[in-house]
């Protein structure tokens, strides 16, 4: 993270993560698609859904259908993420959209009420543009999560073991007394 970035500013950063990374195994490949066996990963545990106890404890074997790459096989581990621009719409969607949303009724709603006298119609204008740019956000949110895939970013391991000497890989105490052992 940039020092010289103002903290609100890296708070923010913080929060709109540019990348969501997951780690797996594929186990399947058919057409343009692989399916990989994710483990128990970082995102899992941030994740609310997880936390709500939505899906699986901790997301431990979950299986994602995820666009392929002519060089993975069988057995690789592979990380895997979503693509730039469905992050972008994602973005605008979901934090540009309603606050410009929320601006162009409040605008209206402050030159009719200094107009005709009416105190804090603009408050109920806003609301109203607000609300109503968060159901068209999140219908197309909803569309574009339904549409959109994961993709195989990289290859961590394609030797069909797990890489310990990844960084970001979780259990290496554990998954290294199984290579001694081997």
């Amino acid at each position: 993270m940039d020092h010289n970035i103002p903290s609100s500013a890296s708070f923010i950063l913080y929060i709109v993560k540019t990348n969501i990374v997951e780690t797996g195994v594929v186990i399947e490949k058919a057409g343009g698609t692989a399916r990989v066996l994710l483990g128990k990963g970082q995102s899992c545990r941030k994740c609310g859904l997880a936390k709500l106890g939505l899906c699986r404890p901790g997301g431990a074997n979950m299986i994602f259908t995820v666009e392929d790459r002519p060089d993975v096989r069988v057995g690789d581990t592979v990380m895997l993420g979503l693509k730039r621009d469905v992050h972008r719409k994602g973005y605008v969607l979901g934090f540009i959209l309603p606050l410009v949303g929320f601006v162009m009724s409040a605008i209206p709603g402050y030159l009719i009420s200094s107009a005709t006298g009416i105190s804090n119609l603009e408050v109920l204008t806003g609301f109203i543009g607000l609300s109503l740019s968060l159901l068209y956000s999140l219908k197309k949110l909803n569309k574009l999560d339904k549409t959109e895939r994961m993709h195989i970013k990289r290859i961590l391991s394609d030797d069909r073991r797990v890489d310990v000497n990844y960084p970001n890989q979780e259990g290496e105490e554990y998954l290294r007394h199984f290579e001694r052992a081997s």
